[in-house]
């Protein structure tokens, strides 16, 4: 009898810890989903700055050098600005194209890591590039300004004043949309951490 009255209690204990058990399983699984969720957000962060980056790049290469020509600029000049302009846009898509919301929902985190982890390394690897290029550019962009004979001597100074004004906007935007992108994955890696932990 006194058996019968421990087993039993030890059938509803297993019952107990099964139902325990269940719950906590239902909780992580909904955890999980609310944590893929907001990580869906940031993937879309990344994604929409590399769409912007990518459209924006797309109509330079229409309109710059067409605005170059208008202004009687160096053939030389207009090739290696459309080069460039190329360069950086395909470079923009090449960097983002690893980033996508169904890496979200493969099981294995660690490769949505990994690939978040490339992005970012890709991101800083860049400005080494980035940076030399467009000083580069700005300091042949001056020299046929100064250069030219069509261009008259008294528009010299107004145009290297919109250059340097122009560099100055956009390394300011750029290093804005940069520091965002970085902050981005830290909060993307940091959530994959959470669910791979």
């Amino acid at each position: 009898m006194e058996s019968n009255i421990y087993s039993s209690e030890l059938a509803e204990m297993r019952e107990q810890i099964q139902l325990l058990k269940s719950k906590l399983d239902n909780e992580k699984i909904i955890n999980d989903r609310m944590l893929r969720k907001a990580m869906n957000k940031s993937v879309n962060k990344i994604r929409n700055a590399g769409r912007i980056s990518i459209t924006f790049g797309i109509i330079t290469i229409i309109c710059c050098p067409t605005i170059l020509y208008l202004i009687q600029l160096p053939l030389w000049f207009i090739v290696i600005t459309a080069i460039m302009l190329m360069f950086s846009t395909l470079a923009t898509w090449i960097i983002h194209s690893g980033i996508k919301s169904e890496l979200l929902y493969d099981k294995d985190m660690i490769q949505v890591a990994q690939k978040v982890h490339t992005l970012k390394k890709q991101y800083n690897n860049w400005l080494y590039i980035a940076i030399p290029m467009i000083l580069g550019y700005i300091a042949a962009f001056i020299y046929c300004i100064l250069e030219s004979e069509l261009i008259p001597k008294e528009a010299h100074v107004p145009m290297i004043a919109g250059i340097a004004i122009g560099g100055i906007i956009g390394g300011i935007i750029g290093a804005i949309r940069h520091i965002r992108i970085l902050q981005t994955t830290d909060e993307l890696l940091e959530q994959i951490n959470e669910i791979t932990q």
